[in-house]
């Protein structure tokens, strides 16, 4: 996120999707909601 917060948006991609999936295998759903839409916001 610190990337995404410095403008460095193609180098806080990759972090975000691993964030996604890590979050996604402790089955915190708030964690999970909250990269993906970090994730959409960049990609738009």
């Amino acid at each position: 996120m610190v990337y995404a917060l410095m403008g460095e948006k193609q180098k806080a991609i990759p972090d975000l999707q691993q964030a996604a999936q890590l979050f996604k295998a402790q089955e915190d759903t708030a964690g999970y909601e909250q990269a993906m839409n970090l994730l959409k916001e960049l990609q738009k």
